[in-house]
């Protein structure tokens, strides 16, 4: 006689180490998702906030002078980046008087959403 061999279906057993790795897992990755999207919503209104001026450039002004004045308590090189940026001087960042720039100004400054900075007239 053929010995018969037995098949044996391997049934599905839960491992609660596995399942408890795998439900940390799932909870990390949304708990990432909800983190980043709220950081970017956070960073759109932040954007919302800022009002844009139009200035126009006097002799002796440079990028690094108007983001100073704008921002004093900021590092003026993130602004001037924004201000080369908003106002298409990626190649040629060299300003002349009587130039008109567009210029990020937070609402907070302003006073008021749409307004105009005290410091600075804008153009007519």
């Amino acid at each position: 006689m053929k010995s018969r061999q037995a098949v044996y279906r391997k049934r599905w057993r839960i491992n609660p180490a596995r399942l408890l790795m795998n439900i940390f897992l799932l909870l990390s990755i949304i708990l990432v998702f909800l983190y980043f999207t709220r950081t970017i919503a956070v960073q759109e209104q932040e954007r919302d906030k800022e009002v844009f001026i139009d200035i126009t450039i006097e002799k002796g002004d440079s990028l690094w002078s108007i983001a100073r004045s704008i921002y004093p308590n900021r590092d003026p090189r993130p602004v001037v980046a924004m201000i080369r940026d908003l106002n298409g001087l990626q190649e040629n960042p060299t300003v002349f008087p009587g130039q008109i720039l567009k210029i990020p100004v937070s609402a907070k400054a302003t006073g008021k959403k749409g307004g105009t900075a005290a410091f600075f007239k804008p153009v007519p």
